[in-house]
């Protein structure tokens, strides 16, 4: 398992985060995960307080897709649960060329895996 306690100490991006928040060291929020044998569809966006409630910024939706996806690993407590999920923390490391480890953390579930860096839009 990752270790969040580590990245307390250095206050920058991962580069993940970095490429999915557009550089914007911001609260983002999932709102759509689908994954299949071979890819990952990720939807996000960052968030905004509107109400008194937390939703995320529609006008400004990031979709990244992750290929070649291998060693899928989820972690919950709840099957039953809805978006938005709240990012805390999307941890990557590089294992080879365009290769990469990622762990993705919620409020709601963890996801790990391995795949291509991801191709954003």
């Amino acid at each position: 398992m990752w270790n969040l306690f580590k990245r307390k100490q250095k206050p920058s991006l991962t580069e993940i985060e970095d490429a999915l928040f557009r550089g914007q060291n911001r609260a983002h929020l999932i709102t759509n995960f689908v994954a299949t044998n071979d890819y990952i569809l990720l939807k996000l966006a960052p968030q905004i307080n509107s109400n008194d409630k937390v939703t995320p910024d529609s006008n400004a939706l990031i979709e990244a897709k992750f290929n070649n996806v291998h060693n899928l690993s989820r972690e919950t407590h709840d099957d039953d649960i809805g978006y938005p999920w709240s990012i805390i923390g999307f941890d990557c490391k590089s294992i080879s060329n365009n290769r990469w480890s990622f762990c993705l953390h919620t409020d709601w579930v963890e996801y790990t895996f391995d795949s291509d860096w991801p191709e954003i839009k």
